[in-house]
C-alpha cells in the first residue's frame, strides 16, 4: 500500500575518519527496487559511550533525512526506540528531533506510541 510519501531505511558504517550513513528509499513495502539510494560521509561529532548511542548517531541520521528530496512518511532504523522505562532510545530521540522540525514529519500510528512507552516485565 503506498503510503504518499516514501519509506526509508537508514544505517551507518563506522571508520576512523567519520561515518557513513545510507539512506535507502521506497514508495512502498512491496518495491523490489528502490526509488533512490545515497550515502553521506560525515565527521563522527561524539565518540562511543555506552548507553549514549544516539549521540553518535542522531546527527549523521538527520543529516541522511533532510537531504531526501521529501520528508518521509515512516523512517526505518536500526535501534531502540526505548531502552528503558523513561530511559529514550534513539528511536524516541530521531522522533522528537523530527518533530521540532517544520519541514519533516513523522506520522504516529495507532500501534505505536512513542511518547508514552508500555514495559512488560518477563
Amino acid at each position: 500500500m503506498p503510503l504518499g510519501a516514501p519509506i526509508v531505511c537508514l544505517d551507518l558504517h563506522y571508520t576512523d575518519a567519520g561515518a557513513t550513513v545510507a539512506a535507502v528509499v521506497f514508495s512502498s513495502w512491496t518495491d523490489a527496487v528502490a526509488i533512490k539510494e545515497t550515502t553521506l560521509t560525515l565527521p563522527v561529532a561524539e565518540g562511543y559511550e555506552p548507553g549514549e548511542f544516539y549521540k553518535r548517531e542522531l546527527p549523521c541520521l538527520l543529516a541522511a533525512i533532510q537531504s531526501l528530496d521529501e520528508p518521509p512518511a515512516l523512517i526505518l532504523i536500526d535501534g531502540y526506540v526505548w531502552v528503558g522505562p523513561s530511559r529514550p532510545g534513539l528511536g524516541a530521540r530521531l522522533y522528537e528531533a523530527l518533530i521540532s522540525r517544520s519541514r519533516l514529519y513523522l506520522p504516529a500510528t495507532r500501534f505505536v506510541n512513542l511518547l508514552q512507552p508500555t514495559f512488560h516485565k518477563t
